[in-house]
């Protein structure tokens, strides 16, 4: 894959991210996508890794 392509697929992925990561707040689970235990958006807010094995999607 050459650098063109994946300078194409990083707004969709960041898109696709943010709508994962909002879906427990939108259901009323959380009051913030951080807030739930088993999103990783915590991680991409704060840099802790609490599950041991997360890495930055645009790395």
């Amino acid at each position: 894959m050459d650098h063109r392509s994946v300078y194409t697929l990083k707004e969709p992925l960041g898109q696709k991210m943010g709508y994962i990561n909002h879906n427990p707040e939108a259901a009323g689970l959380c009051v913030s996508p951080e807030e739930y235990e088993y999103s990783s958006a915590g991680f991409y807010k704060s840099g802790e890794d609490k599950f041991g094995f997360l890495t930055h999607w645009m790395q």
